[in-house]
């Protein structure tokens, strides 16, 4: 059976129909598609993506302060009732920058015993960390000193040893 190709003007009605159709939802498509974008900015698809970002980023820096929280003794522990769940922001001795990050960490004066875990160099907007007047033992880590936002360190009157960390002489220092 030989396929025979037909003149335009011999086209059945129903393919121009079907035709006309198809390249007109196209074309809807293609002009509400743009208006989307248009009125969807790209700054709004990245700050979803962003607060992804951020959340998980939270969730990260929670993991990490449940474990040390894990590693002090019961008193220490008890003193630290509040630190449950995912949001470090409503933690006692925890203040957060405006995406959500620890950005301030005091718990000074609260008698805390045990060692500053090498994760606290995982939270990487802390600007600040005083726990002065405790009764923490060990070096200072070595993470302490990689992170770029921290401008003030309070660890005066612990039980601390070892040498100071690398890089940790740009900070403002409060007497060790």
């Amino acid at each position: 059976m030989a396929l025979q190709l037909k003149k335009l003007s011999e086209t059945p009605a129903f393919l121009y129909s079907f035709l006309s159709s198809t390249t007109l939802t196209i074309l809807f498509l293609m002009v509400l598609s743009s208006t989307f974008v248009s009125n969807f900015p790209a700054t709004t698809i990245f700050a979803y993506a962003n607060e992804a970002n951020m959340m998980s980023r939270t969730e990260e820096e929670a993991k990490a302060l449940l474990n040390w929280k894990s590693t002090l003794d019961n008193q220490s522990q008890l003193v630290l009732s509040s630190w449950a769940g995912n949001s470090p922001c409503d933690w006692k001795g925890i203040t957060c920058d405006s995406s959500g990050s620890v950005a301030y960490f005091n718990l000074s004066h609260h008698g805390l015993t045990g060692k500053i875990p090498e994760s606290i160099g995982n939270l990487t907007n802390l600007s600040g960390l005083a726990l002065f007047r405790n009764k923490l033992s060990g070096s200072i880590p070595v993470g302490l000193g990689e992170l770029k936002s921290l401008v003030d360190l309070r660890l005066f009157t612990n039980q601390l040893s070892g040498s100071l960390p690398p890089k940790i002489d740009r900070l403002v220092l409060g007497a060790m």
